[in-house]
């Protein structure tokens, strides 16, 4: 016998709409890896249909497909890799995570950065206070 996946957007609808009822925060939906396999642009658009504010994908060619069909809301793409598109996320208005310090200086320009506290970036082999320093380098112009 084989395996079946029933995709049951309205069971996504509801459980988006119950969190929305119990916040009044933004609320983000992960529909990385296509959605965790049920279809990306349907789940997201039902995402937003029922109150989602934002969507978070894994790689910036998940947010360029959502935006390709047009959806419109804030994006963020949080496994960003050297060497990436990053005008395609500028273009495009994605925001990317950023890891490292040689990732953030790579971007270069025109970035909206969200930061992370130290134990988080720790975790992520990043120094306490190496990317804040080299945040406000950048905002100062050097």
């Amino acid at each position: 016998m084989r395996a079946l996946v029933q995709i049951d957007l309205d069971a996504i609808a509801h459980n988006i709409a119950e969190v929305r009822k119990r916040t009044i925060a933004p609320i983000l939906a992960v529909v990385k890896a296509d959605a965790y396999g049920h279809g990306l642009v349907p789940v997201a658009t039902t995402a937003i249909d029922s109150g989602a504010t934002w969507l978070g994908v894994a790689l910036l060619e998940e947010a360029i497909s959502l935006r390709e069909a047009g959806i419109e809301v804030p994006i963020i793409a949080w496994l960003t890799p050297p060497h990436d598109d990053f005008e395609a996320a500028l273009k495009n208005n994605i925001d990317l995570s950023v890891s490292s310090v040689q990732l953030f200086e790579e971007m270069g320009d025109g970035l909206v950065v969200l930061s992370w506290d130290d134990d988080v970036l720790q975790q992520f082999g990043v120094a306490a206070g190496d990317l804040t320093q080299h945040l406000a380098q950048g905002i100062r112009g050097g």
